[in-house]
């Protein structure tokens, strides 16, 4: 069940999310062209400009941007000829390999990602306009997410010297680590995996921005990566842009581990960010924040993390944007996860009575185990969760439908990663064959906005 905003501020009982019956709308409508249709290969995109690398959704194996062909055609970012080469297989009814996860998913009689994605309302609005031109060199995207340098203060035990200079730096000086096979092994990361400094000139960085006023007019999700988004100055770029050319139909996304090792970069991206909420400029801010444990452990497996400097600023976000925005908690969910995993619920449902009075809310997000016993992933995973769920379970969450769009659930619903469904029951049922996945969010709606 889900609860609505009224302006009498009451709630509503109301059907539950539209999620699956838009993807199985969306599976009938991309019939009508091809059994292997997808809208997310036009209308999404991922960019990682220190390598010049992207792909459409997360699924396919991410590839090359040809540098020469976007000094002269900067929307070849997206329309790669390797995308363009799919998107005409999936015209014709073929199956590009680079899709295979969802083709496995539906071989199994499942609804897969592809219905997913193209089921949203970014995908889907463009459905007619693809149909007409689909093959077109200069397509924009509604979905865009982009890393535009690897500079970043941490080193996370999971991560790499592509996404962390920290990284870099560390394998230069003492070579790879001792593992099989070899972990950050300084070899592997030259040549198309060398990620450009952002002291060199980059041809993906300065193609986007010359993409960027055309890209700008139809985007409807924005999501900016690192790196360290708060040590980036394209990030405060991004942000004049904003406040200078508002879009109030626009979803901006940042993640950051919350944790600069600069003050004066917390303040400066802190006043912007303010700016852009109070002031209206977008419809809504999701400031995504990565932790994967509690105190000194979170600490071991993020470098670099203070913990209690990250939870201040958290706490101070939420203090100073009191609108339009939410704080949305990724966790890499792993094996030193496990001993602190509850305490970091509770602090999350600490912070959700203290918000309470600005309409806190849990929403999706995602988590992934790794290499963990099967039997005591499944226990772990099920005893943090549901205590998580019992905990929530009886709160109803409301927001201005009329401003957000959003419907919020009785309970904490987890978004998909991997085909996995929305629904809690069905996400359970299948995560013994699947990535785990749970939802860890802290929303402050717009509620009096």
């Amino acid at each position: 069940m889900s609860c609505h905003y009224t302006k009498t501020e009451e709630c509503k009982t109301v059907s539950t999310s539209n999620y699956k019956a838009d993807a199985l709308k969306a599976r009938e409508k991309l019939e009508s062209v091809s059994p292997t249709m997808c809208l997310a290969k036009w209308n999404q995109v991922s960019l990682h400009l220190p390598t010049g690398l992207t792909n459409s959704c997360y699924h396919p194996p991410l590839h090359k941007i040809d540098a020469e062909r976007v000094k002269r055609n900067p929307a070849a970012l997206h329309n790669t000829a390797e995308k363009l080469q799919q998107r005409d297989q999936m015209l014709k009814g073929e199956r590009p390999d680079g899709c295979s996860y969802c083709w496995k998913m539906e071989d199994t009689g499942e609804v897969s990602d592809r219905h997913y994605r193209s089921g949203e309302p970014w995908a889907m609005q463009d459905f007619d306009d693809i149909r007409k031109k689909p093959i077109d060199d200069k397509w924009t995207p509604r979905y865009v997410e982009v890393n535009f340098n690897h500079a970043c203060n941490f080193k996370c035990s999971y991560c790499s010297p592509q996404f962390s200079t920290t990284w870099g730096q560390e394998t230069e000086r003492y070579g790879e680590y001792p593992t099989t096979p070899p972990h950050n092994a300084p070899e592997h990361f030259q040549g198309h995996r060398r990620p450009i400094p952002n002291r060199e000139d980059n041809a993906y960085v300065t193609a986007f921005w010359k993409w960027w006023p055309t890209l700008y007019k139809n985007l409807k999700h924005f999501r900016m990566t690192g790196g360290e988004p708060m040590m980036d100055p394209n990030t405060y770029r991004v942000f004049q842009y904003i406040i200078d050319h508002p879009k109030d139909d626009l979803h901006l996304n940042v993640t950051s581990n919350m944790c600069p090792p600069d003050k004066k970069l917390k303040e400066k991206y802190f006043n912007m960010a303010q700016n852009i909420c109070t002031e209206q400029k977008v419809e809504h801010m999701m400031q995504f924040v990565s932790v994967d444990a509690y105190g000194e452990r979170a600490e071991y497996i993020r470098n670099g993390l203070d913990f209690n400097y990250m939870m201040d600023n958290v706490e101070e976000f939420l203090d100073r944007i009191k609108t339009r925005n939410s704080i949305t908690f990724i966790c890499t969910y792993n094996n030193l996860s496990v001993t602190s995993m509850d305490k970091l619920l509770e602090k999350i449902l600490e912070l959700r009575k203290r918000y309470t009075a600005i309409h806190t809310s849990v929403c999706g997000s995602t988590c992934h185990y790794s290499a963990n016993p099967p039997g005591n992933r499944s226990h772990c995973y099920q005893s943090h969760t549901r205590a998580y769920m019992r905990r929530t379970s009886n709160i109803w969450y409301r927001t201005p439908a009329s401003q957000t769009g959003y419907t919020y659930s009785r309970t904490s619903r987890s978004r998909r990663c991997g085909g996995i469904s929305p629904t809690g029951a069905r996400t359970l049922t299948r995560a013994h064959s699947k990535k785990r996945t749970f939802t860890l969010s802290l929303t402050n709606t717009i509620a009096g906005a």
